[in-house]
């Protein structure tokens, strides 16, 4: 529960390592020494990386190994390359490498070497060369306010790493004013109590049932506690006091937007942006889920039951002369947000789609005006794809069934919200007739 460290320090000199984490204790971060070899085996290191241990910084001597300095500086490279690859860090993790050295011009070697040997995901944002000499390390006392200052200059360095720590603490500190609110209201009822375990459990209780409903509180109760937390952090985030320092990062980092310069996606980055933010495969999705994305689980009968068209022919539904050799039938939830959040029982609605490639172009001739095309994304196997949406082909099957059905994958809030606002809207449209 407690935030565990955001550095580790890599030695083979233990008396190094030990002033090491003096030092950045001292400046305010948790840093977990490893003295090499003997700490540094794989599988510990492994389970570093996989316990949520959210690794800002690795501190790392250039030298680890006797026997590296003699057989060239790609030895020692290739030691730290292996360890940063054994840490199994969280695929695209923000981080730096600081190297302990006395020679600095060794960091664009070690640079060029992770960039050829690393895979993109493990890659650091920055290497920097620190001397422990600077510092005190292991002389005497360690220099912590020098380090602190040379850390954050050099940090700087980096204008994107930079603002995405920025961004990262902005949230923590968000979090924090609404975990000191929520304990405020915790303790309103002016309990001198050490212990507030009962109020807080009143207080968290409450604004899940109301956000949601008791029933799915009940079953779900983080997820209900969130649908009313995450509102407020929202806003706290939108209203957080930041300083002039921190504003400048964000100024810094942002310098396009700054100048007012009108930045269209590079082509080959749109489908990328798209799946970030509008496709999550992270969690399990069922049908029950607003939003869920669900392949076809009707037969050929069925389907031309239910939507009076057989498959064969549904390609015309969706403004195409015909099908292109890759598609897939889809259904898309697309229930109210508020009967979603509370888990009302009763019937959930599905839109039928189907999944193309995001080359296919669709005849506007011949396009149904229910018809909505989603942006470009990438399916797991890295294929650029997009949904094609007609919102007059729907039917509604009981909550309790479409739970059994699991999802390929979600579509984000703004996605769906755009697409149930139009089917309600094209279910309601007046006859108008218009020259």
């Amino acid at each position: 529960m407690i935030p565990k460290m955001r550095a580790i320090a890599i030695d083979d000199e233990s008396s190094h390592l030990i002033a090491i984490q003096q030092a950045t204790t001292k400046v305010g971060f948790g840093c977990l020494p490893l003295l090499y070899p003997s700490e540094a085996q794989a599988e510990k290191l492994q389970s570093i990386g996989q316990q949520g241990t959210h690794i800002r910084i690795i501190i790392s001597d250039l030298h680890l190994d006797s026997t590296s300095q003699t057989r060239g500086p790609e030895a020692s490279y290739s030691l730290i390359a292996n360890l940063i690859h054994q840490i199994h860090l969280p695929p695209w993790t923000p981080y730096v490498f600081v190297l302990w050295t006395q020679y600095p011009e060794e960091v664009q070697g070690l640079t060029t070497y992770l960039e050829n040997r690393l895979q993109l995901f493990q890659l650091p944002g920055l290497v920097i060369s620190l001397d422990k000499a600077d510092y005190n390390i292991p002389s005497g006392e360690p220099d912590y306010e020098k380090l602190w200052k040379d850390l954050r200059e050099k940090i700087s360095g980096s204008r994107g790493l930079n603002v995405l720590l920025q961004w990262e603490k902005e949230i923590i500190l968000a979090a924090d004013n609404v975990v000191r609110r929520l304990l405020e209201v915790a303790r309103g009822n002016k309990n001198q109590a050490i212990t507030f375990d009962s109020e807080l459990d009143r207080v968290l209780s409450s604004i899940a049932q109301t956000a949601t409903s008791r029933k799915f509180a009940s079953r779900e109760p983080r997820t209900a506690a969130n649908e009313g937390l995450l509102p407020l952090l929202i806003d706290e985030m939108e209203h957080l006091t930041v300083s002039p320092e921190q504003k400048s990062r964000w100024t810094a980092a942002l310098t396009k937007a700054v100048s007012q310069e009108k930045i269209p996606p590079v082509a080959s980055e749109i489908a990328i942006l798209n799946d970030a933010l509008h496709i999550s495969r992270t969690g399990t999705t069922t049908g029950a889920d607003r939003g869920a994305v669900i392949p076809r689980w009707h037969d050929d009968v069925t389907f031309h039951e239910i939507f009076g068209i057989k498959i064969a022919d549904a390609y015309r539904i969706f403004g195409l002369k015909k099908w292109p050799d890759d598609y897939s039938i889809k259904y898309i939830q697309i229930e109210g947000l508020c009967d979603s959040t509370q888990q009302k029982p009763g019937v959930v609605p599905f839109s039928l789609a189907c999944e193309i490639l995001g080359s296919v172009a669709l005849e506007d001739k011949i396009k149904p005006a229910s018809v909505e095309e989603s942006p470009t994304y990438l399916d797991p196997s890295g294929k650029e794809q997009k949904l094609v949406i007609n919102l007059r082909y729907f039917f509604t099957t009981e909550r309790s069934k479409a739970i059994s059905y699991v999802a390929d994958f979600r579509l984000r809030e703004s996605m769906i919200s755009k697409w149930a606002f139009s089917w309600a809207t094209h279910a309601i449209r007046p006859g108008i007739v218009e020259f």
